[in-house]
């Protein structure tokens, strides 16, 4: 998706719900996340059988406040970010590359 510049849109979430985070966090190599396995029962189309999926959890010791929206407040003063008022919420779009150069340099 960063290769082809996806549109990142957002229907009515915040900038701190963007999941290119996790991307960029995953790249730098926070010490407040780590590759965690969670094994359960998964329903397949020849029945049920038992699957380990891993996830980029989060360590809940540390538990760290991110705040996003300077970068949102930066990208929206050099016009690549877009966001309109809906109604009782807001949509918005960035380009996933330039989101991520701002994520991976904050």
């Amino acid at each position: 998706m960063l290769e082809l510049d996806f549109k990142l849109l957002l229907l009515g979430a915040d900038v701190q719900a963007v999941s290119m985070v996790h991307y960029s966090e995953q790249r730098l190599g926070v010490p407040y996340r780590y590759w965690k396995e969670f094994t359960g029962q998964v329903k397949t189309p020849s029945g049920w059988q038992v699957r380990t999926y891993k996830m980029f959890a989060r360590h809940l010791e540390i538990d760290p406040q991110l705040n996003l929206h300077p970068i949102q407040t930066l990208l929206e003063q050099r016009g690549l970010w877009r966001s309109q008022r809906v109604n009782y919420g807001t949509v918005a779009c960035c380009g996933w590359r330039i989101l991520s150069r701002r994520l991976m340099i904050s």
